[in-house]
Formats: structure tokens, sequence, C-alpha cells
């Protein structure tokens, strides 16, 4: 995915958490603006203006300097320049930062940590650690971007997944294949490792 791409689905998930929040938010308190109203709720500060994102990454760890820290810079890089031009309708984006250590246990301590001060889970890295509070964001109606490559994850309600599973990789492959090159019957070799990830490459 590249990093436009990457960033286009961070902003097409958030709009979509300001949805959650119109219609799910508490109605005590509220403001007005371009003639919508935006509610009081778990990160969303009406009265300074602030909406707070909730970031759920391996800061530390073998993950952390791969693909924790940078995944979760290149997502505050883009509400950072929301923020430069003028946030969203008037409101800032702060983030709070959780260490999962891409532990699934300290993932959902971290979660509960954080459930009720932030507006969404703007980065849950992982497969395992994103299944281990799938659950619950369901249960608080809370919605997470996912940074994993597992189908099982892709029907989730509250889950928006930031990369392509395996499995649709594959099939989008053999479309190519078959539809646009035109080779109807491709000889294929098939090398997978025996875990999840593997299981849902080959089932593609």
């Amino acid at each position: 995915m590249t990093n436009r791409k990457f960033l286009s689905t961070c902003f097409i998930v958030f709009a979509a958490a300001l949805l959650v929040l119109s219609g799910c938010a508490s109605s005590g308190g509220g403001t007005t603006n371009g003639g919508s109203t935006l509610k009081t709720g778990p990160g969303v500060d009406v009265t300074h203006k602030t909406i707070t994102l909730g970031f759920l990454s391996p800061y530390s760890g073998p993950v952390a300097a791969p693909i924790g820290i940078p995944l979760a810079n290149g997502v505050k890089a883009y509400f950072d320049h929301v923020n430069d031009n003028g946030g969203v309708d008037g409101f800032k984006v702060n983030f709070l930062e959780e260490d999962t250590q891409y532990n699934p246990q300290l993932e959902v301590q971290k979660y509960n940590q954080i459930r009720t001060q932030v507006a969404m889970i703007a980065d849950s890295l992982g497969t395992p650690t994103t299944f281990a509070i799938k659950d619950l964001a369901a249960a608080d109606h809370m919605l997470i971007s996912g940074a994993t490559l597992s189908s099982a994850l892709a029907r989730e309600k509250y889950l928006v997944l930031v990369g392509t599973p395996y499995r649709l990789q594959v099939e989008n492959a053999f479309d190519y294949v078959v539809n646009k090159l035109g080779v109807q019957n491709p000889a294929t070799g098939i090398i997978y490792q025996n875990d999840d990830y593997g299981q849902d490459g080959l089932t593609g």
C-alpha cells in the first residue's frame, strides 16, 4: 500500500468515527458546526474543541522499530497535517498513545485504560493484539483502525483494516492473471507457512 493510499484510508476511518460519534454520543452538551451538531462523548471536548484518538502500538520490543513506531508516526503525520489546516471543522486532533509491546494481554489492559478518553482507536497494530480487543470495542461501539492483514477481521462491524488481507491479495493476483492476462489455467506453485496468515493466503 502506498503512503497516499494509507493516509486516505486513515481519513476515511476518521470521518466514519465522527459519524459514529454523532449517532452514539451522549445527549448532554454539544456544539453546532456548519449546520451539524457534534455532541460530547468519549474523546470529544467541545469546550476546548479537541478530539482525542487512541494509539495501541508496540513502541518497544522487536516489532517496534520495523513496524510499530513508523506506522504510528505515519498516522500522526496525517492528523498533524489536518491540524495545520484548521483541524476537523475547527476541532484539533490530539493523541493518547500506549505501548502494547505486541502483547495481546497488555493491549487489553491498555485499551481498558483509555477507552473512555478517546473517540476511536486510530492505530491498533497486529492481528493477535487486535483480536484481543475486538469484542470489547464492539461492546463500546468503538471504531478501530486495525493494522492487520487477517481476513478473519475484515467483517468486524467496528473494525476497518488498514491493509489488504492475504486472502484478498492472492485472489486479486489470480484475477489479474486470468482476466487481464488471459491465462485461463495458470500452473501454480504454492509455498506457505502453516500458520493463520499462511492458511489465509492458501484459502485465497
